[in-house]
């Protein structure tokens, strides 16, 4: 009896040391409130595995390392279908049949088209790569043109239309020669225009500005010149005096000045009526200045 109830005691504290471990264990997993939750287990792509069966006499089999599966998803293909479109610009961009030849320049009579063609910079370029606002504020920084127009032609076309500014006087200034449009804008001479108000200035007048777009002259003067060339007879050119303005060497022997601005047809027919009382007196003069209308004079 005793050894049967010492082996009966065995018995029951082994069962309950079995029981405790699996408590512990259960207590182990559960989490406890407040602290921090298990970490969630990380996804892995299903690997393909290979059994390689040996011949039934050597009673034996191989497991060979799993292999990755390689799954077609959307990422991929749109990756796919990116770099095709990549390379299929690259093709565009640099293809001949896209490329610019030379670009058709309309209505340049002062600019020369060479020179339009390498401001605007587009020959042997990508048509894609054609930037026509950007082409026409680079044209229009130059003071000979007034506006400009770029259109674009597939494949390869590009037409370049201007319009100029014309000349409407030429002035030697201080040994430099300058056309000077109707709104005072002025730029270096190019070739011959015809037409033009010759006007020379012995000491620098014109107001040459870093930004060629302001004008160096007032469209007054440029009205008043316009005017007395219009109405003296065989006039070449005009000359201007800081002190006195337009006036010009008169066939008679002097020097005759108007100013600038005022009725110029009622300054010269002052002037011819002073000229003609000169000549029938006899005095000779140097200057005949009618600048002020009310006060005439003369310097002999």
């Amino acid at each position: 009896m005793a050894t049967d109830g010492r082996l009966l005691g065995r018995g029951r504290r082994r069962v309950g040391r079995v029981q405790a471990r699996r408590e512990r264990a259960v207590s182990d997993l559960e989490i406890p409130l407040g602290g921090s939750r298990l970490k969630p287990i990380r996804k892995t792509r299903p690997r393909r595995r290979f059994d390689l069966s040996l011949p039934s006499h050597l009673g034996a089999e191989i497991r060979l390392p799993a292999l990755p599966a390689v799954r077609i998803g959307p990422r991929l293909l749109s990756f796919s279908l990116l770099g095709a479109v990549g390379t299929a610009l690259v093709m565009l961009l640099r293809a001949p049949v896209m490329q610019v030849g030379q670009a058709e320049v309309l209505d340049a009579k002062i600019m020369p088209a060479e020179l339009v063609r390498s401001i605007a910079a587009v020959d042997r370029e990508s048509i894609f790569l054609v930037d026509p606002p950007g082409i026409v504020a680079a044209l229009e920084a130059h003071p000979e043109i007034a506006s400009a127009r770029v259109r674009v032609h597939w494949p390869n076309q590009v037409q370049i239309t201007l319009q100029e500014r014309q000349p409407v006087a030429e002035w030697e200034d201080d040994g430099r020669t300058w056309w000077i449009s109707s709104e005072g804008i002025g730029y270096l001479k190019h070739g011959e225009w015809p037409g033009v108000i010759r006007i020379a200035s012995k000491k620098p007048f014109l107001q040459i500005q870093a930004d060629p777009l302001v004008p160096v002259v007032s469209g007054e003067l440029l009205r008043s010149a316009a005017v007395l060339a219009a109405q003296i007879n065989g006039l070449g050119t005009l000359v201007y005096h800081p002190d006195h303005g337009l006036g010009y060497v008169d066939e008679r022997g002097w020097t005759a000045y108007f100013g600038t601005s005022g009725d110029m047809v009622m300054k010269i027919r002052l002037y011819e009526a002073v000229a003609g009382s000169l000549l029938a007196q006899g005095i000779t003069a140097s200057l005949v200045s009618v600048e002020d209308p009310a006060v005439p004079y003369l310097i002999q």
